[in-house]
């Protein structure tokens, strides 16, 4: 059982403004070696069909690539994933 959660992971999100006053969402995936496609998820549950822009904290458009170098920050000793989505108008 514990395997099961460890592979599920899960997904939480805060909203946030950024830098340039843009509201949006911080999502961080816990645990998990499915912890980044969790936060994918969780983005497109929240932005619905409108669909989501990955942004920096200034506000600023960021690359799937960018977000994926610099995502691993340590939480009380777990790995933990983080994104900053805004969701398309």
């Amino acid at each position: 059982m514990l395997l099961g959660l460890l592979l599920a992971g899960c997904a939480s999100a805060d909203p946030v403004n950024f830098g340039n006053g843009q509201p949006g969402y911080a999502i961080k995936c816990d645990l998990g070696l499915n912890g980044l496609d969790q936060c994918y998820r969780k983005a497109g549950s929240l932005c619905t069909d409108r669909g989501y822009t990955l942004r920096d904290w200034q506000g600023k458009q960021t690359t799937f690539d960018a977000v994926e170098q610099n995502l691993d920050q340590s939480l009380s000793g777990f790995q933990a994933k983080a994104i900053l989505v805004q969701c398309n108008p």
